[in-house]
């Protein structure tokens, strides 16, 4: 590739995964790597670990990202502080900044700490020659009222702050499409279906083919705070929060009373365990288990907090329910206080667990539907990707729906960030 040859990258920041790729002016397209000792060379995961050093005598943070900062956490949780999904706080007005070693650290911080330390600012900075650079943005930020400004904001302020200036931001579920139908020869209507970690999100689009390359037109689109992370919630809610005292009750004053549910809330959404780590929680349930009636599982609830076993918990969690997209059942795994857990799940228990959740994705998709001024069989592709489009359930809302024959998948995890790159070439 030459160094005066134009290129596009394509940034699809994930809650969970980031893929970074590149496109060049000839239309060609690849992911880049930003970890070689990676298995899935495809997806970078959206994690950051700080570690606590000294310079002088300043306190100062050094930081990990992506298998790095998973593995020094996982090795030395009570050395290292790990962040995962601080992607879902970025329209939030009440996260202002989160305290870490003594060090402040604002949603555009984290933003630009992890892309610097991903290497996709050394990245799109080897390449001397014109460039474009497109980042991906959901349809609807993650979490209750989200500031759409905010976000968009946050995101400017943190990539400007490495040097990524004047991007493009675009809806994810177009750019997932995009590279689908970029080779298009007649024009189409689709509907598609983007599955990340934190939100889902729907389009429904026109894509038409054009001598300077295929363009698309958006008709209706929708988002919703169910994904990924909202089906690992609702594993441990059912499959694991027994083994941790969701269910028993201590005394005061002779009074049975039940377990602060705020325990389990943190527990379920593992990333938040690390805050109940403090002296007045560890206090609290200490207090809980005299009185408890069964006092062996608020030890294991005080084990998981005091060893940082969140993470350990939330892997066992997400191969599970990856398994069970392609067997009918699997068994869940995890290690409490030296003794091994097994739970086996079925695809049927899974599917009675996430029933509502499924509900509400099939509302959705009738709402931007009915919203593009468009009937379902007027639709003439339904375009699914991200890594929770593969759970049947899921696909099954699509087939039902409009027939399989309409139905086509698109790479779970790369579909996004090609898009972007490719959609980068159109604005040369």
């Amino acid at each position: 590739m030459s160094s005066n040859e134009f290129v596009s990258f394509g940034i699809d920041l994930g809650t969970t995964n980031t893929v970074f790729a590149r496109a060049s002016a000839d239309g060609s397209k690849e992911i880049v790597c930003l970890d070689s000792n990676q298995r899935d060379r495809s997806v970078y995961p959206t994690v950051l670990a700080f570690e606590q050093d000294y310079e002088g005598d300043r306190s100062v943070c050094v930081v990990k990202s992506g298998e790095e900062a998973i593995h020094l956490a996982s090795r030395y949780p009570n050395d290292f502080r790990y962040l995962q999904s601080f992607k879902s706080h970025v329209a939030s007005p009440s996260f202002n900044k989160t305290t870490i070693f003594g060090q402040n650290f604002g949603i555009p911080d984290l933003l630009s700490l992890f892309v610097e330390n991903s290497g996709i600012v050394d990245a799109i900075a080897s390449h001397k020659g014109p460039k474009q650079v497109v980042v991906g943005r959901p349809v609807r930020f993650h979490g209750e009222n989200p500031d759409d400004d905010l976000a968009v904001d946050r995101y400017r302020t943190g990539f400007a702050a490495v040097g990524i200036k004047g991007f493009d931001l675009v809806l994810e579920p177009v750019a997932g499409a995009f590279s689908y139908f970029s080779t298009l020869n007649s024009p189409i209507r689709a509907l598609v279906a983007d599955f990340g970690g934190g939100t889902s999100d729907f389009l429904v689009a026109e894509f038409n083919p054009s001598k300077s390359g295929t363009t698309s037109r958006a008709l209706s689109h929708a988002g919703l705070g169910i994904a990924g992370d909202t089906f690992d919630y609702r594993i441990i809610q059912n499959a694991l929060l027994k083994y941790f005292g969701a269910n028993t009750s201590y005394s005061v004053d002779e009074k049975s009373l039940p377990v602060p549910r705020y325990f389990f809330s943190a527990l379920s959404r593992w990333h938040d365990l690390i805050r109940l780590r403090t002296t007045q929680n560890l206090k609290t349930l200490n207090e809980i288990r005299r009185s408890s009636d069964m006092p062996e599982l608020i030890d294991n609830l005080i084990y998981v907090i005091t060893h940082n076993k969140g993470l350990e918990i939330s892997k066992a969690v997400a191969s599970v329910k990856a398994k069970l997209s392609s067997s009918l059942e699997a068994d869940l795994e995890i290690v409490i206080r030296g003794t091994k857990v097994r739970e086996t799940l079925t695809r049927k228990n899974f599917e009675q667990w996430i029933v509502e959740d499924l509900r509400r994705i099939s509302d959705t998709v009738e709402d931007v539907i009915q919203r593009s001024g468009l009937s379902g069989d007027m639709i003439d592709r339904v375009f699914l990707t991200g890594g929770s489009s593969l759970i049947p359930a899921i696909q099954a809302i699509f087939m039902n729906r409009f027939g399989c024959k309409k139905v086509v998948t698109g790479e779970s995890f790369s579909a996004v960030a090609e898009g972007l790159s490719l959609i980068g070439l159109n604005d040369k």
